[in-house]
Formats: C-alpha cells, sequence, structure tokens
C-alpha cells in the first residue's frame, strides 16, 4: 500500500513537471495531478484514521481482559466463584491452590473478555 501511494504522489508530482516543462497552457495536466494529490491526501488521511480506530479498539480490548481479571481476583476474595470454571481450574492445576487460582482468574478473564 505504501508503494501505491508513493507511486501515485510521484505520478502527480510527474505530471507537475511535464506541464511546466512543456511551458503548455493546457489545463488538463494541472487538472489531472490536482487529482491525484487529492486522492492521495484523503488516502493518507484515511490511512491515519484507520490505523488510529485500530489502535483505539486494541486498547479497549486490552481494558477489558485486565478488568476482567480484576473481577476474578473479586470473585475468589469474596467466595462468589464460578464453580465450573473453579473445578476445571483445580484438575488443571492437579490440586495446587495457588495455580488453581491463577488458572480460575485465566478462564474467567478469558470468559469475561469473549463475552
Amino acid at each position: 500500500m505504501r508503494f501505491l501511494k508513493t507511486l501515485l504522489l510521484l505520478a502527480a508530482f510527474f505530471m507537475y513537471g511535464m506541464v511546466f516543462i512543456t511551458e503548455t497552457t493546457n489545463p488538463l495536466g494541472s487538472q489531472i495531478a490536482n487529482c491525484m494529490i487529492g486522492i492521495w491526501v484523503a488516502w493518507v488521511f484515511l490511512s491515519f484514521y484507520r490505523r488510529r480506530v485500530e489502535q483505539k479498539r486494541r486498547i479497549k480490548k486490552e481494558k477489558k481482559t485486565l478488568d476482567g481479571y480484576a473481577i476474578a481476583e473479586r470473585e475468589i476474595e469474596s467466595n462468589n466463584k464460578d464453580e465450573i470454571l473453579w473445578k476445571k481450574a483445580f484438575v488443571d492445576a492437579d490440586g495446587d491452590a495457588g495455580k488453581q487460582k491463577a488458572l480460575y482468574m485465566k478462564y474467567r478473564a478469558k470468559k469475561i473478555t469473549n463475552s
């Protein structure tokens, strides 16, 4: 994509150059170059806008994941756990309580994030 944007800009500058080198009064070359510059500016603007929107979505998803871990930790502390996930974490942790808590938080955060 960057290659195409650069090529479009170079082609527009080439059109401007040809108009000035030939010293013609043909306005078509300038109009075409102006259109190409306009397309390039719009393309660049939309590229930056798209990146910004994607970055905001990613940050929002990361925040939701972190909130999921906080919710899972509060559930463990208040003894208000999702019993099915708690038992799955126990089995996966081979009975180790520390691992069980960590796995429960991981599973619960994933469940909150996906909901």
